[in-house]
């Protein structure tokens, strides 16, 4: 009878890791950010983050959270993209990376979550999310897979709310499953490697991953919120 005790409490804490500690078992956390421990109004520099692009400012927020009490908040310069990311100091074959994003549910705006990388004042995206607010009531999420291609589209959904988006990308094989709000919605989508060249911009490496508040278009500023950031190396 202990035994049996035993082995079902083992088999319950094993479901609560699997399901509630966000990367599986069989991986190493490679970086992940709630942002409660930082106070309110400061920038998360303290746990790693690094601004790319200026925009007009990010620090962390009360205002809305995915969990928990805090988030990070990012806000763009009419016409200048805002850019934080943190720098990967593994980029592992087979990498996870999940967020959830808040994005401006003003018509036309853009978030976008995944590598970024810098050459001269243009700031690309890699391998990322595209949270689009659409009309401002109905939006999309689209992923960019490869360079000069077009986004792969996995769904739409109501803006004014938080998204959750996963990416399981397999350098070896170069294909990635995406995740949306816990759905798998697209399996072995091809993808560039980890390191490449873009003809459009150089050489890339990726190894820095990031959160932008896209606003070239449209004028105005534009404010992101994104949450419990994981990023982990699979076996």
């Amino acid at each position: 009878m202990k035994n049996l005790k035993a082995k079902s409490a083992c088999l319950i804490l094993c479901v609560f890791v699997t399901v509630f500690c966000g990367c599986a078992p069989r991986t190493t956390t490679l970086f992940e950010d709630s942002f409660e421990n930082i106070s309110v109004g400061k920038y998360p520099s303290g746990t790693g983050w690094r601004n790319l692009f200026s925009g007009r400012n990010a620090y962390v927020s009360d205002s809305v959270a995915h969990a928990g009490s805090k988030s990070f908040r990012l806000e763009s310069h009419p016409n200048w993209s805002r850019t934080d990311y943190v720098a990967l100091t593994e980029i592992p074959d087979r990498l996870t990376y999940e967020a959830s994003v808040y994005a401006d549910p003003t018509p036309g705006r853009s978030a976008f979550v995944g590598f970024v990388e810098a050459f001269a004042n243009m700031g690309p995206v890699y391998h990322n999310f595209r949270i689009y607010s659409g009309d401002g009531s109905t939006g999309k999420v689209m992923f960019h897979a490869q360079p000069n291609k077009p986004y792969t589209e996995l769904g739409r959904f109501s803006v004014d709310r938080w998204v959750r988006v996963r990416a399981d990308l397999d350098f070896t094989n170069l294909t990635a499953n995406l995740w949306v709000d816990g759905k798998l919605l697209a399996r072995d989508v091809n993808i560039a490697p980890k390191e490449f060249d873009d003809p459009s911009y150089g050489h890339v490496v990726l190894g820095k991953w990031g959160a932008t508040e896209y606003n070239w278009r449209g004028g105005g500023t534009g404010v992101i919120y994104i949450d419990n950031v994981r990023i982990c190396a699979r076996q």
